[in-house]
């Protein structure tokens, strides 16, 4: 057989034979860096909202639970009062009701707090708005082209008007 060092007939060599390896080590590492890259988008934005849990969980739930303590001995002192309707158990109810009364306007600010009130209120247009006017096959309220009948926050909320 005659040497002809990789040559063809006609002079010319094959084919490159580094494209090809080029392409063997490349799909994989692409594949790899894209799993990568989707594994970190979604382990970290869990992580972001993960962080946020606390500062929504002392900024709601914990003056939420406070206040619904007043609220609960309320009750306890208003069943009192209508099993024994003595002037001691009144006494109870009143100041029951004078301490949630009270702490009423503290709870209400925490819950109107900016760090919280925005975040809940794109909450329930975004996701729960949308997911109820589904499930009771209602339109979702759009402030732009309202429509009668439509699913919007009225359907389970009291509004109230804010004052000037």
């Amino acid at each position: 057989m005659p040497n002809t060092n990789g040559q063809g007939a006609d002079g010319r060599r094959g084919p490159s034979i580094r494209r090809p390896l080029y392409l063997l080590v490349a799909v994989p590492l692409l594949t790899v860096i894209g799993l990568y890259g989707f594994v970190l988008y979604t382990t970290v934005g869990d992580a972001i909202n993960l962080d946020r849990a606390p500062a929504l969980i002392n900024a709601t739930s914990v003056p939420a639970a406070q206040f619904n303590i007043n609220i609960q001995n309320e009750r306890k002192a208003s069943m009192v009062y209508l099993a024994a309707p003595t002037a001691a158990n009144r006494a109870q109810l009143q100041a029951a009701q004078n301490t949630t009364t009270a702490a009423f306007p503290a709870f209400q600010a925490k819950m109107k707090s900016e760090p919280t009130w925005p975040k809940w209120t794109e909450f329930m247009a975004q996701k729960v708005e949308p997911a109820m006017g589904k499930l009771l096959d209602l339109p979702v309220f759009d402030p732009k082209k309202p429509v009668k009948g439509a699913f919007g926050c009225a359907n389970c909320h009291k509004l109230e008007a804010a004052t000037p």
